[in-house]
């Protein structure tokens, strides 16, 4: 037998229909703000290092930018410690995600873009993943920008 107190008016078989149908975007939504609200740079680097996390942020760069003319955006990376590590570098928000490895203190990667995204470069933020010998094992986001553009936000997260 079914415990009244659990009756709630309204709450019939479409709404049920309903939230079966936007748990997945729900899901999604949710796995995406853990990733990108893991803690920033000031909580690198962890342990005994004594490198602050300004340090971290002057030392490893990534640059993505897009350039109109040849519709091809390019994205950079540079380690002024010039640790070869490996390097994993995903532009999300494309039909098939772009995920390379790379290795060494330096490379650029160029990818093909038809024309700027609707919604603007936002939707196709640069995720690397950088197992460094010095800063531990960190996330690095940032965006695509236009030529001549200021540079977008870049977050620094420690991977855990």
């Amino acid at each position: 037998m079914r415990d009244p107190s659990f009756s709630t008016p309204g709450r019939g078989r479409k709404t049920r229909i309903l939230a079966a149908t936007l748990a997945p975007a729900a899901v999604a939504a949710i796995a995406l703000a853990v990733v990108f609200s893991a803690p920033v740079a000031t909580d690198l680097p962890r342990g005994g290092n004594s490198i602050d996390a300004r340090t971290a942020q002057e030392s490893i760069r990534i640059d993505a930018i897009y350039h109109e003319q040849n519709k091809t955006a390019v994205i950079a990376y540079v380690d002024d410690t010039g640790a070869k590590v490996p390097v994993t570098v995903e532009v999300l928000g494309m039909a098939d995600t772009y995920r390379r490895e790379f290795t060494g203190p330096q490379f650029s990667a160029s990818l093909h873009f038809p024309s700027v995204p609707k919604y603007g470069w936002a939707v196709n933020p640069v995720v690397s993943e950088v197992r460094h010998p010095v800063f531990g094992d960190i996330q690095i986001k940032t965006e695509i920008r236009g030529e001549g553009q200021p540079a977008p936000r870049t977050i620094y997260a420690d991977l855990q």
